[in-house]
């Protein structure tokens, strides 16, 4: 409500994830609940707010990217659009030194310990994103899992979203509006936008 009163029009937030199994492995100190009143009273006030996750931690299984694309959905839902047309980020973990990832990399084998082991790692990851191609698996699922795991999350969303949408007021919030704008305004900034996700 404050942000609102002085002008503010977005948060973006780094729920990170829709399973609380993986907060807790994250030692995050907000729950499931916390995120969806925070979503709630942004969506309450029309504070536009786009969603960060992320996938690939340490317990990350089937089960918790269907929690994922399920949250996704349920607040697509509560928008009145398709999760297609809300505006959300899905990442894959990338584990930066001085962060409990990353030591939990080097206890597991996956980061060198010597000097020149971590150097290598550093330079690998120096100029990636955060996207699946650039993935370390500190996970420990098969390969075949960690990357449908993002497809898993949007199919999971679409299905959460068809399922309740005879229930939303259709319409109930301009975000999937908003961010139909912004996508626009990538492409037309950038006609290659796209093609980063279907390099893979």
């Amino acid at each position: 409500k404050f942000y609102k009163e002085n002008n503010c029009s977005a948060l973006k937030f780094g729920i990170e994830t829709g399973s609380q199994k993986i907060l807790d492995m994250m030692d995050k100190v907000f729950t499931t609940k916390h995120v969806n009143t925070a979503l709630d009273n942004c969506l309450k006030l029309d504070v536009y707010s786009p969603l960060a996750l992320m996938l690939g931690m340490p317990g990350e299984t089937d089960e918790t990217a269907r929690e994922t694309g399920v949250l996704i959905g349920q607040r697509a839902t509560l928008h009145g659009a398709h999760p297609e047309d809300i505006d959300y980020d899905l990442f894959y973990a990338i584990a930066f030194p001085g962060t409990p990832l990353y030591e939990y990399g080097q206890l597991t084998g996956v980061i060198g310990t010597t000097i020149d082991q971590e150097e290598q790692y550093l330079l690998n990851v120096s100029n990636s994103g955060i996207y699946k191609r650039y993935y370390v698996n500190l996970n420990g699922a098969q390969l075949k899992d960690v990357i449908f795991w993002d497809w898993l999350v949007k199919l999971e969303a679409s299905r959460t979203y068809q399922q309740n949408k005879k229930f939303a007021s259709p319409g109930s919030s301009n975000f999937a509006e908003i961010s139909k704008r912004i996508k626009e305004e990538a492409r037309k900034n950038n006609p290659n936008v796209g093609l980063k996700y279907s390099a893979i």
